[in-house]
């Protein structure tokens, strides 16, 4: 141990012992013990002096006290062994008290504090409305602490004046560091300008977070940037490839978007790519009931396409060998088109209609039904044609007289059989 200069009086050196300087250590050591559980105070204890006996185990049922007014109470140095040391049966070992500074300060070339438990607490903090421990590295090198600013109660403090140092460092098998709340934050981290806390593993998920409660999110994203001028992130991946942000549902939704935003400006859900697909939908499912990407909206649209460029496409859908593009409606409109100047249906190749029917003609007759047409309502409108060869005799008008029922009339007897082919088109 490195003593420094005012670890000493100036006051003359005693004469020699003849006991000894080593005996005089451990009487210092047993002094030391005693004078920590007393504490630092001005008080003196008046009883009939008894002299410590060196070399010997000492005993008494008072108090034993030293009290210095200026400088140092008490020195005790040892070349091999503890400079002080407490021990107690029922209580605490070794207390410092300090009315204004620190209570105990330690400084070491290994350790400057050391605390070892074999089943409990190797070192315990606590303050009532301070830090309750405060550690430091890096240069300056630390000194004893003056009294600290009012600051929040905090558990723990670390810090570190190295431009790369690590204020606080938790290392373990299993768990490094642990945070644990009964109602509040088990683990807060604050940043003024870089990121607040950050994660790597080198084999597995840099974050993982899980919840057993109900309607709870592992992981939430919260900003609370209202300018309108930006444009916030909650949550945001970033990968050099692969999948910068991925969902997984055992059940449930793998990703869902929401958006309240009561203008109709509001997205749920919004990708974008520089030049590949910025938002694809898979389904693995083979019985024909997996959806890849499903649009719902209770009153707007449920999925809405936007293309700048003149041959660009809004909304595509390609198929192999099924349907690129499939819309449903029980009461509405399956499939819209609206163009103002260009073309509400553009359709290359072939089309078909499933109101389309065949009408036989049977020859001398001058009308033909049929029934049981899908789709086809009183009233409908319909576009009617001779099919095949001519049945000699052309078409009058086409006719839904009653739901389901179809009926062509000729302009007068058919000389010969035939069909007429007839699209109901409302």
């Amino acid at each position: 141990m490195n003593r420094r200069a005012d670890d000493f009086d100036s006051h003359p050196a005693p004469a020699p012992d003849p006991v000894g300087r080593r005996a005089f250590l451990k009487v210092g050591a047993a002094t030391a013990a005693g004078l920590a559980l007393f504490g630092l105070t001005s008080r003196r204890i008046e009883a009939a002096p008894k002299f410590l006996e060196l070399g010997v185990t000492n005993t008494a049922n008072a108090l034993t006290s030293l009290v210095n007014s200026v400088g140092n109470a008490f020195l005790a140095v040892a070349d091999n062994g503890r400079g002080v040391e407490g021990d107690s049966v029922t209580d605490i070992g070794v207390v410092g008290r300090s009315m204004n500074l620190t209570g105990v300060y330690g400084e070491g070339g290994l350790h400057g504090i050391q605390g070892y438990s074999t089943a409990n607490i190797g070192v315990r903090a606590a303050s009532g409305t301070g830090t309750g421990v405060s550690a430091t590295s890096g240069s300056p090198p630390p000194s004893p602490p003056g009294p600290p600013a009012a600051t929040p109660p905090i558990g723990v403090l670390g810090e570190s004046f190295n431009a790369g140092g690590v204020g606080v460092v938790g290392k373990g098998p299993n768990v490094g560091v642990s945070g644990y709340s009964e109602s509040g934050v088990a683990v807060k981290a604050d940043a003024v300008a870089g990121p607040a806390m950050v994660a790597a593993s080198q084999g597995a998920q840099g974050v993982l977070a899980s919840t057993s409660a109900l309607n709870a999110a592992a992981v939430e994203g919260v900003t609370t940037n209202s300018d309108p001028s930006t444009f916030n992130t909650g949550v945001f991946g970033n990968v050099v490839r692969g999948h910068g942000v991925q969902g997984f549902a055992a059940n449930g939704i793998g990703v869902k978007g929401q958006s309240e935003d009561p203008s109709g400006a509001g997205i749920g859900v919004l990708g974008d790519a520089a030049a590949g697909v910025a938002v694809k939908g898979f389904s693995r499912d083979t019985t024909g009931i997996g959806v890849g990407v499903l649009g719902e909206a209770l009153a707007g649209v449920g999925i809405k396409g936007f293309v700048g460029a003149a041959n660009g496409f809004g909304v595509t859908g390609e198929a192999p060998l099924g349907s690129g593009v499939f819309g449903t409606s029980v009461e509405g409109n399956g499939l819209h088109g609206y163009s103002v100047n260009g073309l509400a249906l553009y359709a290359q190749g072939r089309a078909w209609f499933d109101s389309l029917v065949l009408v036989p003609i049977a020859q001398g007759a001058t009308s033909g039904t049929v029934t049981n047409v899908a789709h086809a309502k009183a009233g409908s409108f319909a576009i009617a044609t001779i099919q095949g060869q001519s049945v000699g005799a052309a078409i009058s008008h086409a006719q839904i007289p009653t739901a389901g029922t179809v009926k062509v009339f000729l302009a007068g007897p058919a000389a010969s059989s035939g069909y007429a082919a007839v699209l109901v088109l409302n």
